[in-house]
Parts: structure tokens; C-alpha cells; sequence
């Protein structure tokens, strides 16, 4: 039990648990475990005449978990099993309602937080204040889900806030070993407490698109011990981070917004609840790091809530709407689709740029064709979005928006062009590598600049510039590569002895001496500097009648003897010792 929500909730989602046969046998999985280790800790009942008297299970004190926490694993499995069962129950009841089946759901979540309970009190001593905060957030399911079997909505909410604070303070602040993923508590907060927070806060309330944030810390802050043993999480988080548990003054009075304005476009946004979720949609986009792609995860989302929400209220009011109010909310709509897209190509590009990196350490000709495909598979969905916000109602209206997205659209074509001539280089395709990059030369000259900056790491005028060096610089290298191959490609295309002096080749005698090496190359001189030569220069000897000028600041000697000579060549012995004689 080192990492209980990695045990159970970690586990489950590794299945991919969907149907009730899939819980059925997730159930089946845990019994087993549950059964293997009961008898390695050697408290497993053979003789199951009155069990109940005999079992050794409930016998589990505090003692036997500080010296083993193995221990707490059999109480912890024991209410997976029967949150699992529940589960399982749960779906049947979805297909087909049963009053017996809603009683055995109820008794089944019962048992589970009788067995958490204890599980807690046996954990008393722990001193890994992570490791209770997970037994904790366990507990505080079972509680929830047993609320909410009984539509007591208050304790429901209160249960889940508290797990929601210790999910946020687990994810921020607990170290884990390499093989555990701190996205399974972010996965629980998306997937489990979320869900049923909302449903919650609209059962008690009627607010549709709470602040979640907000409900889940007040929660934990003003009303920590409306389930008592729930008290003890809020007192963790309060050590580790205090902010976690503390409603901020700021979220209280910040101002809703509005109206939005988009290019030439605005319009005015009615209902509290719509611009709570178009505000909470913009703060997390604020919240973007354009180096990690996951980031943009909880934005996006943001934004399609907020694309539901909207399509909801224009249903709603559909009817009894004026023709501006009904423009108005189109408006809108189109700004949350703009806004939503243009984040996703924001983080294709964040994708593209990791996938470049990788690229440059390629160095087989597979895993160069590899890391084109992934690029140009990602480049593909960026040219797909900028497709669908030129669809947009009201785009092909305003100009700059217009001009903008052309510019855009040109630039990433270019880029895909320039990827795919560089896969065509690697399989020595020359030829179709420059026809491409000459086209590539062609759009990205005729491109105009950005009328303005745009968000976050989508291309500058800067960007613009950079491209069109570098399609010039490439296009200039695959016209010499071509031509190059153009010329020698009458003698790639055989096979001379020279080549491989372990293969014979079988050719009559008269055209043997053909294949040997190709012989009718045209060699041309190549200008070198002659250093070799002007220092042997310097050694010539002039023998017999006649004179020679001497160089520059030297002054003329004799001719030596012969016998001087051969004894000064002797101490030289060669070009800077190198040479012998």
C-alpha cells in the first residue's frame, strides 16, 4: 500500500474498464489478489463453518499495520472490490431499472466506507502524511458515492470537494517513483470528482456551470467537518499548502465579464452563468506553456465547455430571441470556435516542435522517413484548422482576418513542402525534391506579412522571413544535388568491377576491360595551393655556369662542395625531418 490510489483507481484505468463485464472481471482480478495475500500474511480461513466467528480479517489492528503495511492492502482491496461491485451495479442499472438492484448498490457503498473507515483507523499511526492524504481521498469517494446513491447532494459535494483539494495538493506537491504518472490524480479530478461536483453543486443550487475551484476550497474551508473523518485531510493539506484550502478574496470579487469583442465583431453576453464559463475558458488559456503541450489540455476543455454551454442557452433560447439577440449569440459562438481552434493549432505546433528535436538526432534513413511521417501527419491537422476557421461564419467578412489566414495558410504549406522535399532527398529523389521546393519558393515569396502579431507561438513576421531564407538556402542545394546526379547518372546505373572486389561479374572478355572502372570521366584540374612545391623550392640546387638572383633580404653564398653537401643533406635528413635519404 505505498501508493493506494495507484492500487485501485491507477489499475482500473489501465483496463479501460467500460462495460459491467469489464468490472466483473476487474472484480474477479482483485479477489484473487485479495485471496494470494491473505495467504502470505498467513490470515487466510480454510474451514468456512461459521466464517464470520473464525475469519481473522476483522482481527487487523493498528499494530499489525506498523509493522506491515501489506496489511492495510487486504482492507484496501476489500472495499475496491466492493466499490468495484458497485460500479458493476451501477450500469446494470442504466440498462434496466431494478428496486432490489438500487437496494444492493446502497448496502454494497455502505460496506465499502464501513471498510475505509477501519482501514483509517488502523492507518492512525501513519507517519507519510502523502500516503494517508491517499487513504483519505479513497474514503472520501466511498462517502461521496454512497451520498449520492442516497441524493443527499450537500454531503456529496462536501466529500468530493475535500477529495478534489487533496487530488490538487497530491499532483503538486508529492514526489514519485519513475514508474508511477502524477496524471492519474489529474485524471481522477477530470473523470470522478468533476462530474459529480457539477451534478452536486446543481442538485443544491441550480448552478450550472460552477466555479469548481472556488465550490471545492470553500468546501474544505468553512465546512471541513460536516463529514468528521474528512477532517483530517483538510488538516494535511493545510501543512503542505495552505493556499489549497483558503478561498481567495480575489475570486470573490473579480468581475464577470460582459461582452467580448472579436476583430470587427461584438457582442454581449447576457447570462452570469455563460460568462462564468467563457472567463474560466480565458484564464486557463492564460495558463498555456507554449513548451508543454499537456498544458493545453485543461484550456481546451475549458473551451468546449464553454462550446456546449453556449449551444445549450441558443437552444434554450431559440424561440422567444430577437434577430440581434440571435446575431449576438452567433457572434459569440464563432468566438469560442476561433478561440478553440486557434489553441489547437497552438498545440500542433508545440507537437511539431518536439518532433523536430527528435529529428535532428536521426541519423538511418528509416527513422529520418519515420520522424517526416509523424511531422507531416501533425502538419496536416494545423492545415485542417486553419480550414475550418475560414468556414466560420463571418470570417470571409472582415478583411484582415481574412488576409491574415491566407498568410498563414501559405506558411504552413510551405513548411509541408519543405518536409516532404527532405523525405524525397533521403530516398534520392532528387529531382522531385527541388520541383517541390521550387514550388514551395513560389508560394512563400508571394506570401504578404502579418497585418499583426498573433497569440502565443504561431508564426511572426520574424518566423515569415526565416522561411523564405531557408526554402532560398535548400532550394540552391537541391539544384546542385540534382545536377550533380544528372551528371554521374549514366555510371551509377552500372555495376564496374571496382566497385565490389568480391564479386566477379559474368561479362565476355571482349567487354571486360569496360566494366573495370569507368574510364571515360572527365577529369578537371582543381585550383590548389602548391605548398608542397614552394617548400621544395627552396631546396633546389643549381649546378654548373650561371647565376640566380637571390630572394629578398638574403644574400648571395657560393656554391658548397660536394662533399659539404652530401654531409648538410645528411643533417637536414628530408623535408622537416620527416624524409630520410
Amino acid at each position: 500500500m505505498e501508493h493506494p490510489l495507484s492500487s485501485t483507481y491507477g489499475v482500473r484505468l489501465g483496463y479501460f474498464l467500460q462495460s459491467a463485464d469489464d468490472y466483473h472481471r476487474h472484480r474477479h482480478r482483485i479477489n484473487k489478489k485479495l485471496s494470494k495475500l491473505r495467504r502470505s500474511l498467513e490470515i487466510s480461513t480454510k474451514d468456512t463453518k461459521n466464517y464470520k466467528e473464525k475469519e481473522k480479517i476483522s482481527s487487523i489492528t493498528s499494530e499489525n499495520y506498523d509493522s506491515s503495511i501489506r496489511y492495510g492492502d487486504v482492507i484496501l482491496y476489500q472495499v475496491e472490490r466492493d466499490l468495484l461491485y458497485a460500479e458493476e451495479t451501477q450500469l446494470l442499472l442504466d440498462v434496466h431499472m431494478s428496486k432490489v438492484k438500487e437496494k444492493f448498490l446502497v448496502s454494497k457503498y455502505k460496506k465499502a466506507l464501513l471498510n475505509a473507515k477501519r482501514l483509517l483507523k488502523i492507518a492512525e499511526h501513519e507517519t507519510d502524511d502523502f500516503r494517508m492524504l491517499e487513504i483519505l481521498v479513497y474514503a472520501a469517494f466511498a462517502s461521496g458515492f454512497l451520498s449520492v446513491s442516497k441524493k443527499r447532494w450537500g454531503f456529496a459535494k462536501n466529500a468530493f470537494s475535500i477529495a478534489r483539494c487533496s487530488l490538487q495538493c497530491l499532483y503538486e506537491h508529492q514526489k514519485l517513483p519513475s514508474d508511477l504518472n502524477k496524471e492519474l490524480y489529474m485524471d481522477l479530478i477530470d473523470k470522478v470528482v468533476d462530474p459529480v461536483l457539477k451534478v452536486s453543486t446543481l442538485e443544491e443550487s441550480g448552478i450550472r456551470s460552477p466555479d469548481l475551484v472556488l465550490i471545492s476550497r470553500g468546501q474544505a474551508a468553512e465546512f471541513a467537518d460536516k463529514i468528521p473523518f474528512l477532517k483530517k485531510a483538510v488538516d494535511i493539506i493545510r501543512k503542505i499548502d495552505a493556499t489549497l484550502v483558503t478561498i481567495s478574496s480575489e475570486g470573490e470579487e473579480k468581475e464577470m465579464i460582459k461582452s467580448i469583442t472579436w476583430y470587427s465583431y461584438s457582442a454581449v453576453i447576457k447570462s452570469e452563468d455563460e460568462a462564468r464559463v467563457v472567463m474560466k475558458a480565458l484564464e486557463a488559456e492564460k495558463n498555456v506553456d507554449a513548451g508543454d503541450a499537456s498544458s493545453y489540455d485543461p484550456a481546451l476543455i475549458a473551451f468546449q465547455d464553454a462550446l456546449s454551454f453556449h449551444a445549450q442557452e441558443m437552444e434554450r433560447a431559440e424561440v422567444f430571441a430577437s434577430d440581434e439577440e440571435k446575431q449576438e449569440a452567433h457572434i459569440i459562438l464563432t468566438y469560442l470556435k476561433y478561440n478553440h481552434i486557434l489553441l489547437r493549432i497552438r498545440r500542433d505546433i508545440t507537437l511539431l516542435e518536439g518532433i523536430n528535436r527528435k529529428g535532428n538526432s536521426k541519423v538511418t534513413r528509416v527513422a529520418v522517413l519515420d520522424n517526416i511521417r509523424d511531422y507531416l501527419k501533425i502538419l496536416e491537422g494545423v492545415n485542417s484548422s486553419i480550414e475550418e476557421i475560414r468556414e466560420l461564419p463571418g470570417v470571409s467578412n472582415d478583411d484582415e482576418l481574412t488576409g491574415t489566414l491566407t498568410s498563414l495558410d501559405s506558411y504552413f504549406k510551405t513548411v509541408q513542402m519543405a518536409k516532404l522535399a527532405r523525405g524525397y532527398t533521403a530516398v534520392q529523389k532528387c529531382r522531385e525534391s527541388l520541383a517541390l521546393l521550387q514550388r514551395a519558393h513560389q508560394l512563400i515569396d508571394s506570401t504578404s506579412d502579418f497585418s499583426g502579431d498573433l497569440p502565443g507561438n504561431l508564426p511572426s513576421n520574424r518566423s515569415l522571413t526565416d522561411l523564405k531564407k531557408e526554402v532560398n538556402m535548400k532550394l540552391r542545394n537541391a539544384h546542385v544535388v540534382t545536377v550533380y546526379n544528372d551528371t554521374t547518372a549514366a555510371y551509377l546505373s552500372k555495376e564496374f568491377i571496382i566497385d565490389n572486389t568480391n564479386k566477379f561479374p559474368e561479362i565476355s572478355a571482349q567487354n571486360i576491360t569496360e566494366m573495370i572502372a569507368p574510364l571515360d570521366l572527365s577529369i578537371e584540374p582543381v585550383n590548389v595551393k602548391p605548398v608542397l612545391f614552394d617548400v621544395a623550392f627552396n631546396y633546389i640546387n643549381y649546378k654548373g655556369e650561371g647565376s640566380f638572383t637571390a630572394a629578398p633580404g638574403q644574400e648571395f653564398t657560393e656554391e658548397p662542395e660536394a662533399d659539404s653537401i652530401d654531409e648538410e643533406h645528411k643533417k637536414k635528413g628530408g623535408f622537416f625531418g620527416f624524409f630520410s635519404h
